[in-house]
């Protein structure tokens, strides 16, 4: 048992030490906030900090008295680092939650003068980051490292990062795991290297859920889940992703990848093959939107032999390209194949075995040049997907909206209005929920 839960579970957590501490921009922060017991609560008033040395936070709070470090209210909070290293780590935590706090590079982050990161998450469970900023940086914006459990990534932007990535999760050797936890409601834009991703899971992250974050303008590719090392799969489901350099979405583990829309890439829009561990199984692909990549919208290599492998329902609009391909061997009778729609070049289907439905492209959208990817009112996509449970419909769509079971439309979006009554894409956080016909309250959304 990692060292702060056999702490936790013998109750050696002093409630009486919990103080309520309030700084200011010429405080020493890295003091200060050196030493955390359960219930603490620490305030950032608002300015602008000066972060010269790495902030260390560890503290083993509970779930009746956590450990906060937030803005004040209504305050903004900047935290300009100059370290050569994520600026926060926080490590062997329990129930802490950092909120609502900016933060930059010093002057020299751009060309390299100084390498500023962002925050370091190590050997920690229930920790919470939320509506945080990590911008202006050069290197690696957010890094889980250790075994880490229960982790809460929400609402937070990453943007302007140059030579590292949006997140990197876990070790290359799967010798440390992240495990049950939440990448949610993220907005994730302009990545400047040419060799990073906006989310990656490596070998050994598992039963993880990466949801409804928005991606852009990335200059490598967008997202990559490895190995689960036998683990419950990743969830990859209502993502928007677009201006990707190279390739959308890399499947190369157990994944349930559903209700995404990856669009104006260049290269793959989704990419899926055996990993260097040969532990790739059970990756279900099912009511994705693909739509204007360079090369196949969607490509397949060796789910031959491989168990569990799904590929149903699926959009993809190439008109003028390559929409889908599988060369010889790589797909067998044991993969589960069906109810996809396809506009463009396919190669390794067989629209006679049920496995793909030819698209009409653009005018299967409502807007497709306006990145409006809801279904039409002439769609091929309405009621065109394979309903059984073996092509794994969701419940909901990409908007939240409730799926019709008996007869599902293929892709992301399920038509229930003339138009989308869910969220615009465009450049920043997804809205969750649709509107009703009467134009009243929001509904659906995760």
């Amino acid at each position: 048992m990692p060292a702060l839960l056999l702490l936790l579970s013998l109750g050696l957590i002093d409630a009486a030490n919990a103080a309520s501490v309030t700084l200011k921009p010429t405080d020493d922060v890295k003091t200060l906030t050196s030493s955390l017991a359960p219930g603490d609560v620490i305030t950032f008033s608002a300015g602008t900090y000066e972060i010269t040395e790495r902030l260390d936070w560890s503290g083993l709070g509970t779930a009746e008295q956590p450990i906060v470090l937030k803005a004040a209210e209504g305050a903004e909070v900047i935290l300009v680092s100059s370290v050569n290293d994520q600026a926060i780590r926080i490590y062997e935590s329990s129930y802490l939650t950092v909120q609502g706090l900016t933060l930059v590079g010093a002057e020299g982050w751009e060309d390299g003068t100084i390498s500023p990161g962002g925050i370091r998450i190590e050997s920690s469970t229930n920790i919470t980051v939320t509506d945080m900023a990590f911008t202006e940086l050069w290197r690696t914006a957010v890094y889980f490292y250790g075994d880490n459990s229960a982790i809460t990534f929400t609402n937070n932007e990453i943007g302007d990062i140059v030579d590292g990535y949006g997140m990197y999760i876990g070790c290359g050797d799967a010798s440390c795991w992240t495990q049950d936890s939440l990448i949610a409601e993220n907005l994730i834009h302009d990545l400047r290297d040419d060799g990073g991703y906006a989310v990656y899971l490596e070998h050994g992250c598992q039963n993880n859920v990466v949801r409804d974050n928005v991606m852009y303008n990335l200059s490598y590719r967008g997202l990559l889940v490895a190995s689960t090392e036998y683990g419950l799969p990743n969830v990859i489901e209502g993502n928007a992703m677009w201006g990707v350099t190279d390739l959308g979405m890399y499947i190369a583990g157990s994944a349930l990848v559903r209700n995404n829309l990856v669009f104006n890439t260049g290269s793959y829009g989704v990419y899926t093959k055996q990993n260097s561990r040969g532990t790739l199984a059970d990756a279900v692909i099912s009511h994705n939107t693909i739509a204007n990549t360079t090369r196949e919208g969607l490509y397949v290599e060796g789910w031959a032999t491989l168990t569990g492998m799904v590929l149903a329902n699926n959009v993809v609009s190439n008109p003028v390209g390559d929409a889908f391909y599988a060369g010889a061997g790589q797909l067998d009778e044991g993969n589960y194949i069906s109810g996809n729609v396809m506009t463009g070049k396919v190669d390794g289907l067989d629209p006679l075995l049920g496995h793909f439905i030819p698209g009409h492209g653009d005018a299967d959208f409502v807007d497709a040049t306006g990145w409006d990817f809801y279904p039409s009112s002439a769609s091929v996509l309405v009621g065109a997907a394979d309903a059984s449970g073996e092509a794994y419909v969701p419940a909901t769509d990409f908007n939240g909206a409730e799926r019709d079971g008996a007869s599902p439309d293929a892709g992301a979006y399920e038509r229930r209005e003339t138009t989308n009554p869910g969220w615009q894409i465009q450049e920043g956080f997804k809205v969750l929920g649709v509107q009703g016909g009467d134009g009243g309250e929001a509904v659906g959304g995760c």
